[in-house]
């Protein structure tokens, strides 16, 4: 078991934290300790619910008292009246409700993900700080990069693309791109340097893979063919093999 323990606390990370402390997506274990810390922010969550619900209850009902008085909340109507008030204000008033009420939810998210699909989600806080922190990062490196230029496109055999940027695309390997009503999946993304530093490499996607996030590309004229037909055949005659097909 204490295996999986620093693991369920990394699988609170996103997945470019990970990857830089050397647990990638393909890493053993990574699925189980991502339903142990989704279970267990689901339990810390409902027990700290739990006796906030009990701490504010009590609080509010004896401040009450000390201001109404014994007699008066000796009527059952005043006491009814007086804990419905209680509950709603402790659900619709409290902040520290809806933080303990997120974190249950979203323990029961990040769980359900890594018991059905196996994805490993990291939760929302510090997924926005990854967020900005990459965005920084981004514009930075952008800066520093060569001019702008079009992409360099090459078709291979067995309906996979390389796509070589100038520019960083918000491309990962859980991006499904589709190209002509067809989905590929990003397999491969290197950094080559030069003219185009970014290189992705996309393959079709397999039936029954779940997509997260589709992003769309137009193969340009200028697109290299390494799969033995000329310039001329239309893309679709590439990709004809390739799947699932998009209805529009």
């Amino acid at each position: 078991m204490h295996i999986y323990i620093p693991r369920s606390i990394l699988a609170l990370l996103p997945l470019r934290a990970r990857i830089r402390m050397g647990f990638g997506p393909d890493d053993p274990g990574i699925r189980r300790a991502a339903l142990i810390s989704g279970a267990c922010e689901l339990l810390v969550a409902l027990c700290l619910f739990t006796a906030h619900f009990y701490y504010y209850m009590t609080e509010h009902v004896n401040r009450i008292v000390d201001l109404g008085g014994v007699g008066g909340v000796g009527n059952e109507q005043v006491q009814f009246g007086m804990g419905i008030a209680a509950y709603l204000e402790f659900l619709l008033l409290s902040p520290i409700t809806w933080l303990l009420g997120y974190f249950m939810v979203e323990g029961a998210v990040r769980f359900t993900a890594a018991l059905i699909t196996g994805e490993v989600l990291s939760t929302l806080p510090l997924k926005l700080i990854d967020l900005g922190m990459a965005r920084l990062a981004r514009y930075d490196a952008e800066r520093k990069l060569p001019p702008l230029v079009e992409d360099e496109v090459l078709i291979l055999s067995r309906n996979e693309y390389v796509i070589r940027s100038s520019r960083e695309k918000d491309w990962d390997r859980a991006t499904t791109v589709r190209i002509n009503s067809y989905m590929y999946e990003v397999y491969l993304i290197d950094n080559i340097g030069g003219e185009r530093p970014y290189s992705y490499r996309l393959r079709p996607m397999p039936h029954g893979r779940l997509i997260r996030k589709i992003r769309v590309f137009e193969v340009p004229s200028t697109a290299v063919r390494t799969d033995g037909q000329t310039n001329n055949s239309p893309v679709e005659k590439v990709v004809e093999r390739a799947g699932p097909r998009t209805t529009e």
